[in-house]
């Protein structure tokens, strides 16, 4: 993993390129938000690859997961969202 410093220096760097290009609006903490799911440790990138390589044995084993729509139904009773259409 990169040293503390060489971490926020990449991320001052990646900042201030957003509020340049258009992000003035975001919060810092919206901005910190994006550079890390831009910018995985390396402990997410191996995980998100090990997830990745589980969900491609699946489908070729045949499961195909939920419709769309049972998904969304599920989620948005769960959390007691409106429907969204």
């Amino acid at each position: 993993m990169k040293a503390t410093r060489q971490q926020v220096e990449d991320f001052r760097t990646y900042a201030l390129e957003q509020v340049c290009n258009g992000g003035c609006q975001l919060t810092i903490d919206e901005l910190y938000d994006r550079w890390r799911l831009e910018h995985p440790s390396d402990d997410e990138f191996r995980d998100d690859v090990l997830a990745l390589k589980a969900s491609l044995r699946d489908i070729a084993a045949g499961e195909t997961g939920r419709p769309i729509e049972e998904f969304s139904r599920d989620i948005q009773a769960r959390h007691e969202l409106p429907d969204a259409q």
